[in-house]
C-alpha cells in the first residue's frame, strides 16, 4: 500500500491527499444539499394537501425518487470531453 501511494504521489502533479480532501468535502457539501432540499419539499408538503394514500413513507419516497433523477441530470454537467 505504502509502495502505490508513493508511486500515485510521484507520477501526479497534485498530492494524493489533496484530492482526497476534496472529495471529502463534496461529498460533505452534497449530502448537505440533499438533506436541505429535502427536509425544505417535505415542510412545504406538510402545508400542501396531499392525497391519503401518498402521505408518509410513500412521499417521501416519492421525493427521493424525483431529487436522484434531477441529481442524475448534474452528472455530466463538469466532464471534460
Amino acid at each position: 500500500m505504502v509502495q502505490l501511494v508513493t508511486s500515485i504521489r510521484v507520477t501526479c502533479e497534485k498530492p494524493v491527499i489533496a484530492g482526497i480532501d476534496g472529495i471529502a468535502i463534496g461529498a460533505g457539501l452534497g449530502l448537505t444539499l440533499a438533506l436541505v432540499l429535502m427536509a425544505s419539499i417535505r415542510e412545504s408538503s406538510e402545508l400542501a394537501t396531499v392525497p391519503r394514500m401518498a402521505r408518509g413513507m410513500a412521499l417521501v419516497l416519492i421525493i427521493a425518487g424525483s431529487l436522484s433523477l434531477a441529481f442524475m441530470g448534474f452528472a455530466g454537467l463538469l466532464s471534460s470531453s
